[in-house]
This record gives C-alpha cells, structure tokens and sequence, in this order.
C-alpha cells in the first residue's frame, strides 16, 4: 500500500472540507484528483494530521520524519522566497537533503532551468516559477511525488518537458 486515507474528517473555521473521505492507492502510477475549485484538494495534499480518520504512507503511520523522506510535494509559488535566486533554492535543498550537486544539476538541465537559476525568483515568470518547483521536488528522488497544479503557467514546449521529467 503506497497511500491509504480511511474516513478522513477535516474542518477548517467551521466549514467541512471533507467528511469520511477514503481512498487507496496500491501501485506506483500518475493519478490525479480532480474535483472543482475549491473542493479541498490542496487540504488534502497539506494534510499531515487529520482532526478525525487515519493517513497512512507506504504500510507506516503519517509523520514528519517518514514525510521528509519519503514524500516531495509540490505546492503553489508562494513558497519560493522572491528575494533568491533558484540557485540558492537548490543549495538550500541540496544541504539539507545531503544530495549530490551534479545529480541536481542534471535533473535541472532536463527542465532547462539554467538560464534563469541565477536569477531572483522575483522576476521569474509564472512559468519559470513552475519548472524551478518541480526540479525541487524531483531532485529528493522521492517514493511519492505530490503535485498541486503542477502545470499552471507553463508553456507548450514547458509542458513537453514537465511531461517528460514525470514520465522518466
């Protein structure tokens, strides 16, 4: 079992997000979850501890170290500090992560980031911001990749490449 979420409760300033949700996930694939905006998909993915229900990750009990291991999740741009470059960005990942400087660079040129790297995030475009999150979750080699919206922003030639670096 990769991923089990088994009647899942959750509000959020007295509104029900989700109400006994379950689900299962058994094989490693490209799943999506789809519902309209504002159905609680992006609460779903930023769920670690649920009010009610259980989440379990690859036959373990959700925390913080088996997330940090196991999972990269990649949410909207606001995470990205506008005042560094993404160069910095991969530093800071390539640090913590303890992960070797050329297989980054490598996952970073299949996304053809380079041109832009040394540049504060501040001018990227919407799109560039795009390429630049995925090149930091696929860098940590996760089990499991979480992708909120991966392909906002991003032109034809950028899609071809994100669709690539998801299928490799």
């Amino acid at each position: 079992m990769i991923l089990s979420v088994q009647d899942l409760t959750f509000k959020f300033r007295g509104k029900t997000i989700f109400s006994h949700a379950s689900m299962q996930i058994n094989q490693h694939a490209i799943y999506g979850l789809v519902a309209p905006n504002g159905y609680g998909k992006s609460t779903l993915l930023n769920l670690l501890h649920p009010q009610s229900g259980r989440i379990r990750l690859l036959d373990q009990s959700m925390s913080r170290q088996l997330i940090f291991e196991k999972v990269a999740y990649l949410q909207d741009n606001s995470v990205l500090y506008p005042y560094l470059t993404g160069q910095q960005h991969l530093d800071f990942l390539t640090a913590v992560h303890r992960l070797d400087r050329q297989a980054v660079a490598t996952i970073a040129g299949q996304l053809q980031t380079a041109d832009f790297l040394n540049q504060r995030v501040s001018k990227y475009s919407l799109g560039m911001k795009q390429r630049l999150l995925l090149v930091m979750a696929l860098v940590v080699k996760p089990t499991i990749l979480l992708l909120d919206e991966p392909l906002n922003g991003l032109d034809p030639t950028s899609l071809q490449l994100v669709r690539e670096a998801l299928l490799d």
